[in-house]
């Protein structure tokens, strides 16, 4: 078979073994687990720890992610390093987040005893003005004498204006710093729609023989909240099952039936209009609210100010997972069935972890294509249809 009508796990298997066979002493390998399935992940994983040589890993795969001995990490913060592997890198980051934590609430505290401070303060000056106004006109002191203590005391009075300002301003730099690292390392969290209203079955296969991959007959049906995880090795058919139930590819033989409230996501998000802002996707595929609630919602997400109007194919992996989610799930309402096509492929830690959550939190129907068995059991409730390689 020619290399490109290989499914993209088969590609990758060949790829690294091309370079196993190169004999290299240091390897720079740049997501080497995408699109494997999970013995390629488990063989990929041995043969890094057998590997004599240095290896530099970019990569969000746990399972590969033990095998490293130094850590570095790169966000908005800057570069991190731990020693000890991947498990103290965790411990770290917990750590990380509960000074930054710590940080926000002293600089809260502080700001607001500024506040005080100058507020004590200006109440002293305006008891002291009231005083001075009724010495005034009680003194037998003459006006020149007068003006120049009076003068006096308004320079003093300004110096400390000055510096309960500066004091305020100070404590408020600070305390926005302090947040703005704490909106870069803490989690997300997204609030998931309730699905549209649709009649069981939401999928009906019946007999489909797929166009590639196994040659088995499939028949299978998936009702309202029922969640279905299809497993397989590379060239089984998974992804081209769930292009047979969108209507991308045509089965050879057999009868599809899938409700209109359904949305396919694949690892690309490709039912988003990449060349459109993420406010005007949104706007279009959740209709219904004004442009105020889906900023709100986008920002909710850390798509706000000029990331919301900017093209989509301008945003990071990371950013178009978000504005997929708020598509999905953050509208009026969610759609009924979800067709999720290796999903997590590409992703970083916390975007793994936000589409975790709300696959979690979402109460419609799932039919989930993914090698990584991690991120299948943290979405969780699944039903297994395992898919065999035709031969």
């Amino acid at each position: 078979r020619t290399f490109k009508s290989l499914s993209g796990g088969e590609q990758t298997r060949l790829k690294l073994l091309a370079l196993k066979m190169q004999g290299c002493d240091f390897l720079i390998l740049d997501e080497p687990s995408n699109h494997l399935d999970r013995d390629g992940r488990l063989w990929l994983a041995q043969w890094l720890k057998d590997f004599n040589g240095g290896v530099l890993l970019v990569t969000h795969d746990t399972l590969l992610l033990e095998q490293v001995q130094v850590v570095y990490e790169l966000n908005n913060i800057g570069i991190s390093v731990s020693h000890g592997g991947w498990h103290d890198w965790l411990e770290s980051q917990e750590q990380l987040l509960l000074g930054v934590q710590r940080d926000v609430a002293q600089s809260k505290k502080e700001l607001q005893q500024a506040k005080r401070d100058q507020q004590i303060a200006q109440e002293k000056i305006e008891q002291r003005q009231n005083r001075g106004k009724n010495q005034r006109k009680d003194s037998n002191q003459s006006k020149i004498i007068l003006d120049r203590e009076l003068g006096r005391s308004e320079a003093t009075q300004s110096r400390k204006a000055k510096l309960h300002d500066d004091r305020i301003q100070s404590a408020g730099e600070q305390a926005a710093n302090a947040k703005a690292q704490l909106e870069i390392i803490e989690p997300l969290a997204i609030v998931t729609a309730t699905p549209e209203i649709a009649s069981n079955p939401l999928l009906h296969l019946s007999d489909v023989v797929l166009p590639f991959g196994t040659t088995a007959p499939l028949s299978f049906i998936a009702n309202k909240g029922e969640r279905i995880a299809i497993t397989g090795k590379n060239g089984s058919g998974k992804s081209t099952l769930l292009k047979v139930i969108s209507g991308k590819l045509k089965a050879l033989q057999g009868e599809v039936m899938v409700t209109k409230s359904y949305r396919f996501m694949d690892q690309h998000f490709s039912f988003l209009d990449k060349d459109l802002s993420a406010l005007d996707n949104f706007r279009q595929q959740a209709y219904g609210w004004t442009e105020d609630l889906y900023r709100t919602r986008l920002a909710q997400l850390r798509i706000k100010g000029d990331a919301a109007i900017k093209p989509v194919n301008t945003l990071s992996g990371g950013e178009q997972l978000k504005v997929a989610l708020a598509c999905l799930f953050c509208g009026p309402t969610a759609p009924a069935l979800l067709l999720l096509d290796e999903p997590d492929n590409h992703l970083d830690i916390e975007s793994k972890d936000l589409l975790q959550q709300a696959l979690r939190d979402y109460t419609g129907a799932i039919i989930l294509v993914s090698h990584d068995v991690s991120f299948i059991e943290a979405v969780g409730n699944m039903d297994y249809l395992a898919l065999d390689k035709s031969v």
